[in-house]
């Protein structure tokens, strides 16, 4: 009961705005369709295991979601550089950050 709880406020504040943040980041930065192909398996491979994080600490799972929520965290900042699935798409949303898209 209280882990659905966790695993719900990090799907809802992280997961779920995550996807639709790099979607709209790399349409902004006019990047190759393929980096949104990278950005869907990167959303895909991290998403259950950020889940499974909140599953297993609830702690993680509650102060994540409110550093996400007020800004302390960048979403993106929760992927794992060394997927490559991910990589790319990270370069690419630091990329629009730095040119201020």
């Amino acid at each position: 009961m209280i882990s659905d709880i966790f695993v719900s406020l990090v799907a809802s504040f992280v997961v779920y705005p995550l996807q639709a943040e790099i979607g709209e980041k790399v349409r902004a930065a006019r990047q190759p369709v393929a980096i949104l192909a990278q950005a869907q398996a990167c959303i895909a491979s991290q998403g259950p295991k950020l889940i499974e994080r909140a599953t297993s600490d609830w702690g993680w799972a509650a102060t994540t979601a409110i550093r996400v929520s007020v800004g302390f965290t960048r979403r993106e900042d929760l992927l794992d550089r060394k997927d490559p699935a991910c990589s790319d798409v990270i370069r690419a949303l630091n990329a629009s950050a730095v040119s201020g898209s």
